[in-house]
């Protein structure tokens, strides 16, 4: 792999978000905010390192692919922690009034309040530009400038407002400062411009959307992979993310899932561009599913039995009998998962893998004509019939060799 210009560029920038990202470990490790149990630690640390992922990814892509934008839209989300890193560093010495006000501590206070837009801006720009770094069609262009123009109006309105500070809610202060180049009123800007400014943020993220499932519709074998690859990450981050929210007394475990997960975007988006094993996707898909509904209905069914035959041994014997119960309980599950997965695993390729599904029927009952069948003409016809079945050639022709 010969390196070109934005490969170079690209891994440069790379290595400062891994420099950035190993600071921002350090410095959460050194201040004892590691965590207070393993699994607060292994959050942490899979967070920390996601930024990292994230930028090789990038790398990787504009090393094979310089002209493709995703490879650069990856790498603004790691960017924004590493400012990130540096303007909370700056607010959070400032303390509770900052006495000296400086032309780097407002700079460093309005960056915190639009460090924001290199977060979310690039996920959209992803989704309309996946996977060869263009919308779908040239009538999708004014979308793309749509985007970049909600990104300036948000920048050049935003750098002229009157007074700037931080989130409360983040950093625990709540101070203001003035702007020296500012002249639009905070209330105005909040209870004018800004409305209007949302909606056209969700309009952006809507067409943002509909153009991936229209770019699906009109793709190819191989884009569609691509696609899949994408939609897989989604499905699989909300999957995990929207019952972590819902998770009581959950909260590291709901952290560790949404950590891990968010890092299936990047590693999804790098496997679809480069097509490393990209027609895997089906296998993993359907696996998924399966899995996932097993182990729902598995879980239905042990804390069903588990609350039944509690009811039945307080009847019976007054007592609780829980380790009984559980007992019972977890042989109930081990017998049912076997038998459970093959079942939803052949509902599942019957309704969404029809043509193995097909296949695999027309095996299975040619394997019982060859063991009953001993007529070789008969034998002959069914064979080619399982090839033009299964295999779908253009032509099929059997050759048998005369005994001497």
């Amino acid at each position: 792999m010969r390196l070109n210009k934005a490969a170079i560029f690209a891994w440069l920038f790379c290595g400062v978000i891994v420099v950035a990202s190993l600071v921002r470990i350090w410095g959460q490790w050194s201040s004892g905010n590691g965590g207070d149990n393993l699994v607060q630690v292994i959050a942490n640390l899979v967070g920390g390192l996601g930024p990292i992922v994230f930028a090789v990814v990038g790398a990787l892509i504009l090393s094979y692919q310089p002209r493709n934008a995703i490879g650069w839209l990856l790498m603004l989300p790691p960017l924004a922690l590493a400012i990130d890193t540096v303007t909370s560093d700056m607010i959070r010495a400032a303390g509770a009034a900052p006495v000296n006000v400086t032309s780097a501590l407002v700079a460093a206070t309005w960056l915190s309040n639009a460090i924001w837009l290199l977060l979310i801006f690039p996920l959209f720009f992803i989704a309309l530009l996946f996977p060869n770094g263009s919308p779908p069609s040239p009538r999708w262009r004014w979308v793309v400038g749509f985007g970049i123009g909600l990104i300036l109006f948000f920048v050049i309105v935003g750098a002229f407002v009157r007074e700037v500070g931080p989130d409360p809610s983040t950093y625990g202060v709540n101070w203001t400062i003035p702007n020296p180049i500012g002249f639009i009123p905070a209330d105005a800007l909040s209870a004018i411009i800004f409305p209007w400014w949302v909606g056209g943020l969700a309009i952006f993220a809507i067409l943002s959307v509909v153009s991936l499932f229209v770019r699906y519709r009109r793709a190819g074998s191989v884009e569609r992979k691509q696609i899949k690859w994408l939609l897989y990450a989604c499905g699989l981050f909300a999957l995990f993310y929207v019952p972590g929210l819902l998770m009581q007394g959950m909260s590291d475990l709901a952290n560790l899932a949404f950590s891990v997960i968010l890092l299936g975007f990047p590693l999804a988006i790098g496997i679809s561009i480069l097509r490393y094993r990209l027609w895997d996707i089906d296998i993993i898909i359907r696996r998924t599913v399966t899995y996932s509904i097993v182990v729902t209905l598995l879980g239905v069914v042990f804390f069903g039995s588990v609350i039944l035959l509690q009811q039945l041994f307080a009847q019976f014997t007054n007592t609780g009998g829980n380790e009984i119960i559980t007992v019972v309980s977890t042989l109930v599950i081990a017998a049912l998962f076997v038998p459970l997965r093959n079942r939803i695993q052949d509902a599942i390729d019957k309704r969404f893998n029809r043509k193995k599904y097909d296949a695999q029927k027309v095996l299975q009952k040619f394997s019982e004509t060859v063991r009953d069948e001993t007529d070789i003409d008969k034998l002959t016809a069914e064979l080619v019939n399982v090839v033009n079945e299964t295999m779908q050639p253009r032509s099929v022709t059997l050759w048998l060799k005369k005994e001497k």
